[in-house]
């Protein structure tokens, strides 16, 4: 039941386990901005993401809390849009204005909550150049399809506007997590979230985006004679970590796998 209720999400983020971020705030961090789109293969514009500036890294969930409180997305809002997607799915028709039965409208319910499974580049910083985030917010940015003459979203948040939902909520380790140092309250924070985290990415109802692509950035780290973490040559890739293996194993398909942008 924990993995199929959306109830043990709400409950993970009432008990301050971890903060979702705004799917909106995410985007305009790797420098979008809202705008017309114009489509491929089309002179028809819709409203959607426009790349303006270069991405800036992401901050910690500390920093967040402290100087961005508003990229964080509440538990009842996620809750509500959870609730207006279930609205949607119960009046939703099956090819030929068919009736959906229940079935169907089992595997259309999903909560708002995107879950990133991403590797570390550095023991610092995860993502100092944001490659990670630019990956995340074109896959947020969504695509557009011509439904015989009539543009309609297929992915990313513009779909979920489609859904009557305004955002999303996004779990990113590094800005969902309390990260070094910790206060007491947050070690203990952290030590509930950790014993918890295949949650996260077994739930049934939240969707897992894992990032491919990173491997060429990546790198063992070793200590110096004083002690301090230095950068090698030696590969440390994907393939070979624990924690991205663990998140991609816990995963239940269909997974939806995310490239570093060129």
């Amino acid at each position: 039941k924990v993995y199929n209720d959306a109830a043990s999400i709400w409950e993970a983020m009432r008990d301050e386990q971890a903060i979702l971020v705004r799917a909106s705030w995410l985007l305009k961090r790797a420098g979008y901005e809202e705008g017309e789109v114009e489509m491929e293969d089309s002179d028809k514009k819709v409203p959607g993401w426009v790349l303006r500036r270069e991405a800036a890294p992401l901050p910690h969930r500390s920093q967040i809390e402290k100087d961005h409180p508003e990229a964080i997305m509440p538990v009842e809002e996620c809750e509500a849009g959870h609730a207006k997607m279930r609205e949607v799915t119960a009046k939703a028709k099956g090819f030929g204005k068919c009736e959906t039965n229940e079935a169907e409208r089992a595997a259309l319910d999903a909560v708002p909550v995107l879950v990133a499974s991403h590797c570390w580049e550095t023991p610092d910083h995860p993502d100092p150049e944001a490659r990670t985030l630019r990956a995340l917010a074109e896959a947020l940015a969504g695509t557009w399809g011509d439904w015989i003459g009539d543009p309609r979203p297929e992915s990313g948040l513009p779909l979920y506007r489609a859904w009557g939902l305004s955002d999303v909520g996004v779990f990113v380790d590094w800005a969902s997590l309390y990260q070094k140092p910790r206060s007491d309250a947050q070690a203990a924070c952290f030590g509930r979230a950790l014993a918890n985290m295949s949650l996260w990415y077994a739930h049934r109802l939240t969707t897992v985006l894992l990032v491919w692509g990173q491997d060429a950035h990546l790198r063992e780290y070793e200590k110096d004679a004083s002690g301090a973490l230095q950068r090698t040559e030696r590969p440390n890739e994907r393939a070979g970590r624990g924690w991205p293996y663990y998140e991609q194993a816990a995963t239940p398909a269909p997974r939806t796998p995310l490239s570093l942008p060129s």
